[in-house]
């Protein structure tokens, strides 16, 4: 477990809203830590789960059941993990999981990751996820 690390934070984003590249200083350092969820089925394009989330548990199922996903995600569970032992005393340690939209597939790594991480500090370490393009308009499908 991590002796050094006092909070660390997933962060879902979608890389084609205008603010993705904002600098903003109320975000808090750059990630330690970035992927990308695009390579996972996209729940855009498809009616009955294109106005719905990555928290809905059918969306989250279909991303998860994408051949490569369970993979990056325990992959980038070890490296958060990694990353914690060298990650300075009262630094945020951040993860940001990238998609297209920020609604579906980068909400539901970041939240399985979040968990995985969790459950590897036996719940004795917190970390939080942010959504944060969760609530913008869904973008056009597979762009």
């Amino acid at each position: 477990m991590p002796s050094r690390v006092t909070e660390a934070r997933s962060r879902a984003k979608g890389c084609l809203h205008s603010d993705h590249f904002r600098s903003d200083k109320s975000e808090g350092p750059p990630p330690l830590l970035a992927t990308r969820a695009a390579r996972c089925s996209n729940p855009a394009d498809d009616p009955t789960t294109r106005y719905r989330t990555g928290l809905d548990e059918n969306v989250r199922a279909r991303v998860l059941a994408t051949d490569g996903a369970r993979e990056l995600i325990a992959r980038t569970a070890v490296q958060l993990r990694a990353l914690a032992d060298e990650t300075p005393v009262g630094r945020l340690m951040r993860l940001t999981v990238a998609c297209q939209g920020g609604r579906h597939r980068s909400v539901a790594v970041a939240e399985e990751v979040a968990r995985r991480v969790w459950s590897g500090w036996d719940g004795q370490y917190g970390i939080d996820v942010e959504h944060h393009h969760i609530a913008h308009p869904v973008l056009s499908a597979s762009r």
